[in-house]
């Protein structure tokens, strides 16, 4: 009897610091692990990061130590892993599409890029350079938002049947409590999932509590996310002090399992600018928490019409607003809660998105990794 071929996949990524591209990497990196006919790869260009501690022991982890934007010796390492280990797909999730690209002109693989990103910079497709200059390498392009699905079928060189909307999936963590764990206070908690970046908007949000805690003057909210260092986070530490919630608002740094904070708050928030698919909206719906977020990318799809409360980007009076009556009326918050876990489960699980990927792998099967 013939052995069954198994299909090498690698995904490549630039960092496993906490972030959504990086998040998603290492969730497909697990789930193909676990998929029969395949060995799963995760490659990492330049840095570990918290999210180390979430991929499977059944993943083989290569860091090629990628130290500039031209670093020869990190293309040759690419080079030689994917000889040396048969790869017969690459799937590149944000910027790391560059070397992929470069090895893909001279090598025989194929070679998917997930476009991450929440915000098109441009309107005339300059967003995309160098990604528009490296797109007829492209077999597939996944994208996390229509939004960038139709901007890319404009720009890239690519079939517009080879451009898919893909949403995000989340993976539940343990709740268990982690030996650092902050104890919780007798006020209501409000957790915010968001490295420290200006388009996560924490100036709104701060400026937010700073309503709410007149009314809540136990209410702590923790900021989990990485980014503890820096003019930005200077900032907002400054803000912090100058609105004098310095008892209310925690920095925790980033969390490689933020489930410990998530299953003793009252509500999870997203104040964002710009988003493109907020896996932070994934995980509170998974941790059964009522929602408030703001109306940009796909945070209202996300929630949908009762697993939460929408409003305007960048009024932080509406912000507050909408997280006191999430407070103090606890019936609608639990019915937004269960309502919102549902939709997770049914739209943005591994069991719901992971499939679609896997088809995606097994049209594009290929034995021969001879250098063209």
């Amino acid at each position: 009897m013939t052995k069954p071929e198994v299909i090498v996949v690698a995904q490549i990524i630039d960092s496993l610091n906490m972030g959504g591209a990086e998040l998603m990497a290492v969730h497909i990196a697990n789930a193909i692990a676990g998929t029969p006919g395949f060995k799963s790869m995760l490659i990492v260009t330049r840095n570990a990061g918290t999210l180390q501690q979430r991929v499977s022991g059944k993943v083989a982890v290569i860091y090629l130590h990628k130290t500039n934007r031209f670093d020869l010796g990190a293309l040759s390492r690419l080079r030689q892993v994917i000889r040396r280990e048969r790869i017969q797909i690459l799937h590149a999730h944000g910027s790391s599409i560059t070397m992929a690209a470069m090895l893909r002109m001279v090598m025989r693989f194929r070679l998917i890029w997930h476009d991450h990103y929440g915000k098109l910079l441009r309107a005339d497709g300059k967003r995309n350079y160098p990604y528009a200059l490296w797109s007829r390498w492209y077999n597939y392009v996944f994208c996390v938002s229509e939004e960038l699905v139709q901007h890319n079928r404009r720009f890239l060189q690519c079939a517009d049947d080879r451009i898919q909307y893909l949403p995000n999936f989340t993976v539940p963590q343990s709740p268990a409590a982690s030996p650092d764990f902050l104890p919780a206070t007798a006020g209501p908690i409000i957790i915010h999932l968001a490295n420290l970046r200006p388009q996560k908007d924490h100036v709104n949000l701060f400026k937010a509590i700073a309503i709410l805690v007149k009314s809540f003057p136990d209410l702590r909210l923790y900021c989990i996310g990485g980014g503890n260092s820096g003019p930005y986070f200077n900032e907002l530490e400054a803000m912090v002090n100058r609105l004098g919630l310095t008892e209310h608002v925690l920095f925790t740094g980033p969390q490689a399992n933020p489930y410990p904070y998530l299953h003793l708050s009252n509500l999870g928030v997203l104040s964002s600018q710009s988003e493109g698919m907020p896996l932070a909206l994934l995980d509170y719906g998974l941790a059964k928490l009522p929602v408030v977020c703001t109306d940009v990318g796909k945070c209202r799809e996300v929630v949908g019409q009762h697993g939460g409360l929408v409003v305007a980007a960048e009024n932080a009076t509406a912000l507050a607003e909408a997280m006191r009556n999430i407070i103090t009326d606890k019936r609608m918050a639990e019915e937004m809660a269960a309502h919102l876990n549902q939709r997770i489960l049914q739209h943005y699980s591994q069991a719901a998105i992971m499939p679609q990927i896997v088809e995606v792998y097994d049209n594009y099967k290929q034995k021969s990794l001879t250098p063209a």
